[in-house]
């Protein structure tokens, strides 16, 4: 099973592929190149139908969306042939907002056979462990990535100092 990474700018991405026993196929959203990562594949939503086809040709089978895109604009004039049947997609993932149309681009990658995985299934310290939080008490998980956990203990240092958090 090859992995995929869909790259977006920031330092998540690389990241997510020095976890990996296997390097993974990096994908780049044209003009948003992550940090520290070099880009295998650059696409744009105008050409997702191809990138999808040379991601099955190359035997990719999971795929990870990491990273920050900017909402893209979509250019009639740049579709490719095999994108011209997701535009309907497109339009309604482009009215959804940035939760609804990366619900849509989830579907339109499983439907076309991939497994989307989240970055913190590859990168299992990304998110805080449940356990003792001296912020939020005893049980409760933290939200965000690590910085979540080391905002607690700063917190919790500086409350036994007696200096604000």
């Amino acid at each position: 099973m090859t992995l995929a990474l869909i790259a977006g700018r920031g330092r998540l991405p690389a990241e997510v592929a020095a976890a990996q026993d296997v390097p993974p196929l990096v994908c780049g959203y044209e003009g948003t190149p992550p940090e520290g990562l070099d880009v295998d594949l650059t696409f744009r939503l105008e050409t997702l139908g191809t990138l999808l086809v040379q991601l099955g040709e190359k035997g990719v089978t999971r795929v990870c969306f990491c990273g920050g895109i900017d909402r893209p604009q979509l250019d009639p004039s740049k579709l490719d042939a095999e994108t011209m049947a997701l535009v309907p997609l497109f339009q309604k993932a482009l009215a959804a907002g940035d939760n609804g149309a990366l619900q849509i681009l989830k579907e339109i990658f499983e439907q076309t056979g991939f497994e989307v995985l989240g970055a913190d299934e590859l990168l299992p310290d990304l998110i805080a462990n449940q356990g003792f939080c001296p912020r939020h008490g005893r049980t409760r998980r933290c939200a965000g990535m690590r910085y979540a956990e080391r905002r607690c203990w700063r917190v919790w240092r500086r409350s036994i100092s007696g200096r604000r958090a």
